[in-house]
Formats: C-alpha cells, sequence, structure tokens
C-alpha cells in the first residue's frame, strides 16, 4: 500500500484482530440456541450435538457479553470511521467506500 496510508494501514491491522473476535461472536449469536435452567439464567449456547473442538470451549453468551458485544461493535465501528477520515483524499483515485473495500481486501491473513 502507498506510504501515505501506512499509519491508517497499521491502525487498521490492530483494529483486524478485533473484528476477527467480534465475528466470531456474531457467529454464535447467529447460530447458538437459548437455553436456561432458570428464568434469571439465560445464555446462549451451542448444540447439545456441537462436539467441535471450538465449541466446547465457549462459555454461555449471557445477556451481558451480548451488551458488551454492541457496545465492541459500536467502538470498531468508529475506529473504522477515524481511519477512513484520517486518509488523504485529495489526490486519491479511491472514495472512501473504495478505499474501505481495498483495504478490507489488503488485510492481514
Amino acid at each position: 500500500m502507498d506510504k501515505k496510508y501506512s499509519q491508517q494501514n497499521q491502525k487498521w491491522a490492530q483494529l483486524t484482530s478485533k473484528l476477527k473476535e467480534l465475528n466470531d461472536i456474531r457467529v454464535r449469536l447467529a447460530h447458538n440456541s437459548i437455553f436456561a435452567l432458570h428464568v434469571d439464567d439465560i445464555s446462549l449456547n451451542p448444540s447439545q450435538y456441537d462436539y467441535r473442538k471450538r465449541s466446547l470451549k465457549f462459555e454461555p453468551l449471557k445477556v451481558d457479553s451480548i451488551i458488551q458485544f454492541s457496545k465492541d461493535v459500536w467502538e470498531a465501528n468508529s475506529k473504522l470511521d477515524e481511519i477512513v477520515a484520517a486518509i488523504p483524499f485529495e489526490h486519491s483515485d479511491f472514495t472512501p467506500r473504495e478505499l474501505a473495500a481495498a483495504l478490507l481486501r489488503s488485510r492481514p491473513s
């Protein structure tokens, strides 16, 4: 990537690990089921038939964890806005949306 974007690229690299972590939680929110022994103890858990190593290590997602996830997504979005806003566009051939797409394509594996 062009040297004039190096500072944004560093910030993007830092943000990608958080985005991966948030995506793991997002997938759990989409695919886990509600489980409750008592009304006061509602949580999201993998299916009882899901024996994948990764699924077995997860703690149940409780309401406070889901609220924290929402706050973390909001914070990550704000950081992404800061990265895009700090990019010099005066001589750029990219619109902000095109540049965000280019950053997504260049993310570290």
